[in-house]
């Protein structure tokens, strides 16, 4: 079954509910299922209005009156992130800690909104008012959503301790087993992850009758190659979900039981009523391509195991991501036509032909020219348009948009409006376009590729170009970076444009002699605790833990072209996303297997690195003479580390973009969600860093 949210833990204590219920009042056991749904519905909505269910034995003698009003307040802005982040950072420490429940309502919330490193600041603050069962459990989801899967695992197992028939945590600390299990390289240590999610997800079936933890009991099974108790496993979800169907369901509780019966058919090997279910799941309005995505992740997974042909895109189809990039209109008097005005409608019916009328996501800048006609072409046939700018939009439109004339900024302008999502690559313009171009194309095809593997979708690129081979950062170069990567491309050649010059070539680089630019890595390192340390501890800390790190600097494999280090800070910057990304997770794991309270340091001793890409310049140090980089993308790079997690590898998502660019395989970057950077340095989508397993 997809990854629910999860929701406060209330089977099991509606099912006592219902339970006592049914015994005062004689309900028959055949309604006994309506009882249960009634019940976690009351539940449900009571935890939304942002009270508490506290399982016996916690502490609320530091309870207050709550401030109803305060409540009140994040529940009505459960959905709009952006008015949950204005709660809290309005928020009044004296205020809130007369309702303690505030800080779980909020956590809960920015949770279900996809924020939870902000999630987690504001459970942290909350756990120091009020250590409660609930606010716990949901900082331990925090934590498992941000990537730290360790620091999750140990909040969970205190929580089973407390609490063993508690079925959201015990799936939680599987679903924990089941992400290492997916990351994890050696075979050996996988199927030990693997198999420990197995026995937790069967666990919490058992204790409970929840069905999304029997059903990843059941694909579990498969993948261990245990199909008899896959079989057995699903058919019990089976009955529990038709039984939940019959006695009446919310709309989004429908949806998960058709999603679940599809995945429960698949595992039995019934594959017409596999597709009969996604079919009654997909005709609701919960059928959101997120949800989609995470239906055919979960159907992989079992035809994968189990061998079995099955036709997804038929059943859960999804729609396409296109990544495009197309030439400029031609500015008046151009020697040599490429895209002249005329063209325009026969570019126009060949993106039409093209994008066939169906939805897509679609991945482009919006210069004045193909860029537009594509994104608009997307836009009426209903598809998501992701438009990315070099640089600031006002820039741009002088740059890029206005030089084509009359009615060109509007549409830009709506099309802007319109977009799924517009990102900027910079603070402002550089002296040297050609790199900023180069980067931006770099971004856009990373960031599209990014998409695919989130959707479980194809990836396909698009492109309007006379087939000359152009400047640094131009249509030639991008198609020549889709095609190096194995992306299905198809080409739009206006009929002006007529055979390229055999003599047009490539400007290899910029510069003016003391400042090169260049596209790089950058990392941030900082070791958490140090300073914390004792006087007599701090020539250990170097001698070990730093010394460490300069033996990696110096063993040459992916080493940084430049190092710098102040104290516990390190800086370096690298030729490339991989070496960046390899170097960083050789050293965490590292460190991390360390025992440093045998070596005299505080045990938890770690280092968290934040790892940024973008185009630097290349220059020499005027103070110390030595080789070095400088530029904004530097400053920003510096924001990420301090939003690290302890012992975590985070980057930025232009570090992820520029990594899927190069077509790095031995990491992934997991999307952690939207986090305030450090200073007021603006807000960060940000990413953690797994190596990816075999």
């Amino acid at each position: 079954m997809p990854e629910r949210p999860p929701t406060p833990d209330q089977r099991h204590i509606a099912q006592q509910v219902a339970d006592r219920i049914a015994r005062q009042a004689a309900v028959k056991p055949e309604e006994r299922q309506r009882a249960v749904a009634e019940a976690i519905s009351a539940l449900g909505t009571l935890t939304e209005l942002g009270f508490q269910i506290l399982p016996p034995g916690d502490d609320n003698s530091t309870a207050a009156d709550p401030d109803e009003e305060l409540l009140a307040e994040i529940a009505a802005a459960r959905k709009n992130l952006r008015r949950l982040r204005e709660i809290w950072a309005a928020h009044n420490s004296e205020r809130w800690a007369r309702t303690p429940s505030a800080y779980s309502a909020l956590g809960n919330a920015l949770l279900k909104c996809g924020e939870p490193i902000l999630a987690f600041d504001v459970l942290r603050q909350g756990l120091a008012l009020r250590p409660d069962y609930r606010s716990r459990q949901l900082c331990a989801l925090a934590l498992l959503r941000s990537g730290a899967v360790d620091s999750a695992r140990t909040i969970l197992q205190q929580l089973i301790s407390e609490n063993a028939k508690d079925e959201e945590s015990l799936g939680m600390l599987a679903r924990a087993e089941k992400n290492l299990a997916a990351s994890e390289a050696d075979a050996d240590r996988r199927r030990r992850h693997w198999l420990r999610a197995f026995l937790l997800y069967r666990r919490a079936f058992r204790l409970t009758g929840g069905y999304w933890t029997g059903i990843n009991a059941a694909t579990i099974a498969l993948v261990l190659s245990r199909p008899r108790i896959a079989g057995r496993i699903a058919d019990q979800v089976i009955r529990l979900c038709r039984e939940q169907i019959e006695a009446g369901a919310s709309e989004e509780d429908l949806f998960w039981a058709y999603a679940t019966l599809g995945e429960a058919n698949l595992v039995v090997g019934d594959g017409a009523g596999a597709e009969n279910y996604y079919g009654k799941a997909m005709a609701m309005p919960a059928a959101g391509p997120g949800n989609v995505a995470s239906m055919r992740h979960n159907a992989k997974l079992i035809l994968a195991s189990a061998h079995r042909n099955f036709s997804l895109d038929r059943a859960l189809p999804v729609p396409p991501v296109m990544v495009f990039s197309g030439h400029m209109l031609d500015r008046e008097g151009r020697e040599r036509p490429r895209f002249p005005a005329e063209e325009i409608p026969q570019v126009q019916a060949a993106l039409r032909k093209h994008l066939e009328g169906k939805p897509a996501f679609c991945y482009s800048s919006g210069a004045c020219g193909a860029d537009i006609l594509f994104l608009e072409e997307n836009a009426r046939n209903g598809g998501e348009n992701y438009i990315v700018l070099p640089f600031p939009e006002e820039e741009f439109i002088r740059s890029s948009v206005a030089t084509g004339g009359g009615g060109w900024e509007e549409r830009f302008r709506a099309l802007v409006k319109s977009a799924a999502k517009v990102y900027i690559l910079s603070t402002g313009r550089s002296p040297f376009p050609g790199i900023e171009y180069e980067f931006t194309n770099a971004v856009i095809v990373g960031l599209a590729q990014l998409k695919a593997r989130q959707m479980d979708s194809d990836l396909k690129a698009l492109t309007v170009w006379d087939g000359a081979r152009g400047e640094i950062g131009g249509t030639s170069h991008a198609v020549e970076r889709w095609r190096h990567l194995g992306i299905p491309t198809r080409i739009i050649r206006p009929s002006a444009a007529g055979n390229p010059p055999p003599d047009s070539i490539a400007r290899p680089t910029e510069g003016n002699g003391s400042f090169t630019p260049e596209i790089r890595a950058i990392l941030f390192g900082d070791a958490v605790g140090f300073s914390k340390l004792i006087e007599s501890q701090i020539p250990t800390f170097f001698e070990e833990f730093m010394g460490i790190v300069g033996r990696f600097v110096r063993q040459g494999e992916n080493s940084p072209l430049c190092v710098n280090a102040w104290g516990d800070g390190l800086y370096m910057v690298f030729a490339c996303a991989r070496s960046a990304g390899l170097f960083a997770l050789r050293l965490h794991r590292h460190l991390m297997g360390i025992d440093w309270a045998g070596r005299g340091l505080p045990a938890n001793l770690a280092l968290r690195i934040g790892l940024h890409a973008g185009p630097v310049y290349a220059c020499d140090d005027p103070v110390t003479g030595l080789p070095t980089f400088i530029g904004a993308q530097v400053t920003r790079a510096a924001r990420i580390e301090p939003i690290t997690p302890p012992g975590s590898v985070y980057v930025s998502e232009q570090f992820a973009a520029i990594s899927a660019a190069e077509g790095v395989r031995e990491f992934s970057c997991e999307y952690v969600g939207v986090t305030p950077a450090a200073k007021g340095y603006g807000d960060y989508p940000t990413y953690v860093l797994h190596a990816r397993g075999e």
